[in-house]
């Protein structure tokens, strides 16, 4: 007899994605293995943790950069300044 398939919050998969976490640091939020997980993600979306992690982590990215860029131009920050000219 085979164990129960594990439910999985994908809203707060999407979440810790999008904050960059790893999968290690996801599935032990959820209280799972990892290959659980990518199992999980292969089941339910089709793709490995890895492609959806990457899918999933590029809206973090957007939001830092919106946050840098404010910083940047709005407050003036000199050193913000420096590291998005680079």
């Amino acid at each position: 007899m085979a164990r129960p398939i594990k439910e999985i919050a994908w809203e707060t998969v999407d979440g810790l994605c999008a904050i960059q976490c790893t999968g290690e640091e996801i599935s032990s939020v959820l209280n799972i293995n990892y290959d659980t997980l990518n199992r999980a993600c292969k089941r339910v979306h089709g793709v490995s943790f890895t492609d959806y992690y990457k899918q999933k982590s590029q809206s973090g990215k957007v939001a830092l950069r919106r946050a840098q860029f404010r910083l940047a131009v709005e407050d003036g920050n000199p050193a913000m300044m420096i590291w998005l000219g680079k």
